[in-house]
């Protein structure tokens, strides 16, 4: 798979805690792991990162580190998210603060890779 969506992840508490990826390893509400790519307008969801259980949606559902719920959405190079996943209060936002498998806070935004930057290399 050709991963176009990158996340730049940076730790809330620990901010020296930097890194990025295209996998977001998250807690859903029923408070189960998740890992999640986002490719083609989608995310696929990976219970407990495991590829052999997986399904595909458009938004994903998260634990804010209030332990809130959350829909997260992407549209175009843009992040929407909606308490509760009520549509109707969602707003665009730079970055999402979320609790990580490991129990940390952290803190995620896009990153968009440059295809084709040296492409005589």
């Amino acid at each position: 798979m050709d991963n176009n969506q990158w996340f730049l992840f940076s730790g809330i508490e620990h901010k020296e805690m930097k890194t990025a990826s295209y996998c977001l390893d998250y807690i859903t509400w029923d408070n189960t792991n998740w890992t999640a790519i986002f490719h083609d307008g989608y995310f696929v969801h990976y219970r407990n990162g495991d590829k052999n259980n997986c399904h595909t949606e458009d938004y994903l559902y998260y634990k804010d580190v209030n332990f809130n719920n959350f829909r997260l959405d992407i549209k175009g190079d843009k992040i929407f998210i909606s308490p509760n996943g009520d549509l109707s209060k969602s707003r665009e936002v730079d970055f999402i603060e979320y609790i990580g498998w490991d129990g940390k806070k952290w803190r995620a935004e896009l990153l968009r890779l440059i295809n084709n930057l040296h492409p005589n290399l």
